[in-house]
């Protein structure tokens, strides 16, 4: 299981799933729905999505989905990574309601930067000791797959390569930097630190 959610996306690409959201998993069918304060009402969301860390977007707006409730789902305005407060968001009623997932990406950028510093990626929940420094890498390595996944299958090359390629060096250089703390015994002290060896990502 990868240490990224889509919410984490968000916090660094703002406008990736208004953007790009086809190259992503729909994770339910394009419907209507109602939005009472932090509750969104609306069934057209799949079962599977339950878990904290989804995004939905409603009438074009992402939302995180937090938890589910008697009526729908608990959901929060995205901000960006600055932490800021998510303003109330009031009464919106039959508006659009579209669920998508870039959680394959996520999970190819997981499994390998998890090999790139020797760790089975079904191990990593036990041996990262520090996710903070992965979890950043692992965002931006899927915001490229992403974004070169979309160039691929789109007539605008242009936009979305030059985005995938800022993707690409804004990740070598946070590789660069990045030490991850291992506990390979299971004591619950890390004992190996790793850095990321080089990593080669090929043009979508």
């Amino acid at each position: 299981m990868a240490f990224a959610r889509d919410v984490d996306l968000l916090r660094y690409e703002p406008e990736v799933f208004a953007q790009v959201r086809w190259a992503g998993q729909r994770i339910g069918r394009v419907g209507t729905g109602s939005l009472v304060d932090t509750e969104l009402r609306t069934d057209v969301l799949d079962q599977g999505v339950a878990d904290a860390g989804y995004v939905v977007l409603v009438d074009g707006v992402a939302y995180e989905i937090k938890s589910i409730t008697f009526g729908g789902y608990a959901v929060q305005r995205i901000r960006q990574i600055d932490g800021g407060q998510a303003d109330p968001s009031g009464t919106i009623t039959d508006a659009r309601v579209e669920g998508y997932s870039f959680r394959p990406q996520i999970q190819a950028a997981h499994r390998q930067l998890m090999r790139l510093i020797g760790v089975e990626p079904e191990d990593a929940p036990r041996v990262v000791a520090n996710t903070d420094p992965v979890l950043e890498l692992e965002c931006l390595s899927a915001l490229h797959i992403i974004f070169a996944g979309a160039a691929a299958m789109s007539a605008d090359l242009g936009g979305l390569e030059r985005k995938a390629e800022a993707y690409r060096t804004r990740l070598r250089r946070a590789r660069e930097r990045a030490v991850v703390p291992l506990d390979l015994d299971g004591d619950g002290v890390a004992e190996v630190r790793r850095r990321f060896a080089v990593m080669h990502l090929a043009r979508g």
